[in-house]
C-alpha cells in the first residue's frame, strides 16, 4: 500500500515514451502485476550496466548504473559518483573528492529503484490489496515496449488523471519510469560492465574524516 501510494503521490500526466513500439492491454488482475513483480526480482542478484537519460524540471542528465553483486556503481554526468567496490563505498561529489565507509549502504534505495527491488515492492503492494485499490478508482493498464534495445514489459497506475509508469526489461532491469513530469528512460545495456566500472576513476581522490574524540 505505501509503495503505491508513493507512486501515486508523485506521479503527472505522463506516458510511456514514443522510443519504443508499444501495444496496450488494460487489465486489473492482481495475477498480472504479480508477475511482473517476480520478474524485477531477477535484476537484483545480475550483472549488468544501465545507461539512462534523466529528464526533470527541463533539464537532461545522464546516469550510469553498473552492478556486480555485491559491488555497484551510480555516475551521473556532471562528476557525482556512488560506489561500492565490494568492501569500501564511497560517495563523491562534483569536485570529485569522496568520502569512503565500511559500514552498511545507505544508498540501499537507490540501487533498488535500477535493479527493479522498488518495483518489486509496488507490484507486491498492489498484488495484495488489489480488490481495495480498483474499488478506490486505481486501475492497471500493461504494455511492452523496448528501451535501449532491450525488450520491455510495462505497467502504467491511474488514478483520476495522475498516472505513473514503470518498465522493466525481460531480465528485470529498470528501462523506464515516468512521474510527476520527470522521466527515466534506458539508452544503452550490456551484461558485460567494465572492471574499471567498480573503482575510482582517475582524478578521483579520497578525503580522510577525521575520527571522533
Amino acid at each position: 500500500m505505501l509503495a503505491l501510494g508513493v507512486v501515486l503521490s508523485a506521479c503527472g500526466s505522463s506516458s510511456p515514451s514514443a522510443s519504443g513500439t508499444t501495444t496496450t492491454t488494460t487489465s486489473s488482475s492482481s495475477s498480472s502485476i504479480s508477475s511482473l513483480g517476480s520478474l524485477a526480482s531477477t535484476a537484483q542478484t545480475s550483472t549488468y550496466q544501465a545507461v539512462y537519460s534523466y529528464q526533470s524540471g527541463g533539464t537532461t542528465h545522464t546516469i550510469t548504473f553498473s552492478q556486480s553483486p555485491p559491488k555497484f556503481s551510480f555516475l551521473q554526468s556532471g562528476g557525482s559518483l556512488v560506489l561500492n567496490d565490494g568492501t569500501n563505498s564511497y560517495y563523491c561529489g562534483t569536485n570529485k573528492k569522496c568520502v569512503s565507509t565500511t559500514s552498511g549502504n545507505p544508498l540501499e534505495g537507490l540501487v533498488g529503484l535500477f535493479n527493479g527491488k522498488t518495483f518489486q515492492a509496488t507490484a507486491t503492494a498492489y498484488s495484495v490489496a488489489s480488490a481495495i485499490l480498483s474499488r478506490l478508482g486505481v486501475s492497471l493498464s500493461y504494455t511492452t515496449s523496448s528501451y535501449g534495445g532491450q525488450p520491455s514489459n510495462c505497467v502504467t497506475v491511474s488514478k483520476s488523471s495522475q498516472t505513473a509508469t514503470w518498465c522493466v526489461t525481460t531480465g528485470g532491469v529498470l528501462s523506464y519510469w515516468s512521474g510527476g513530469g520527470s522521466t527515466f528512460t534506458l539508452t544503452s545495456y550490456t551484461s558485460s560492465p567494465p572492471a574499471s566500472a567498480f573503482t575510482l576513476p582517475a582524478g578521483y581522490t579520497t578525503v580522510t574524516i577525521p575520527s571522533a574524540g
